[in-house]
């Protein structure tokens, strides 16, 4: 295990950098996105995937949430880069309130990749999944009809982190 904040690899050592669902983990993640940058080779690829709407998971620690325009900021040196969000198609959850943000990107600009992986990613749209199953639906549906009625009658509640 290694600090991500200054990685022990030289410059440009990677040709594909993968960070998911880390980054909403690391006290300092303007730091580890700089490194991250820093070992991917000029012509590499980056791929980032983080929480927006998430459960507080404190193991082993949770720092962050990121929206597409906070992740994006965290990597100024791609010039080529694609963020996009997924969840479920419901209202505009997807757009408003999304449980993954995703960064693709590139130090090297060019249009046609970005095209290409945009088309790429709507063509199989349905094939990305974060597919959960039907046990889990129905407790989320017994919670949201508990807040629902919890709401009704109650005030908010505080709570302290230390």
């Amino acid at each position: 295990m290694v600090n991500a904040e200054k990685l022990p690899f030289e410059t440009g050592e990677f040709d594909l950098v993968l960070c998911l669902e880390v980054l909403e983990h690391a006290e300092k993640p303007w730091l580890l996105a700089k490194e991250i940058e820093r070992v991917v080779k000029s012509n590499g690829y980056i791929l980032v995937s983080s929480q927006q709407n998430f459960p507080i998971h404190t193991h082993p620690s949770d720092y962050f949430r990121y929206t597409p325009f906070g992740l994006s900021s965290l990597f100024n040196k791609l010039k080529s880069k694609i963020v996009f969000t997924i969840d479920i198609p419901f209202g505009n959850k997807v757009k408003l309130n999304p449980e993954h943000v995703v960064l693709i990107g590139r130090k090297t600009a060019n249009k046609n990749w970005v095209k290409g992986v945009k088309r790429f990613l709507k063509i199989n749209e349905k094939q990305i999944s974060v597919h959960k199953p039907y046990r889990h639906r129905l407790l989320r549906m017994y919670q949201l009809i508990r807040e629902i009625f919890w709401e009704t009658g109650n005030h908010l509640r505080v709570v302290f982190f230390e």
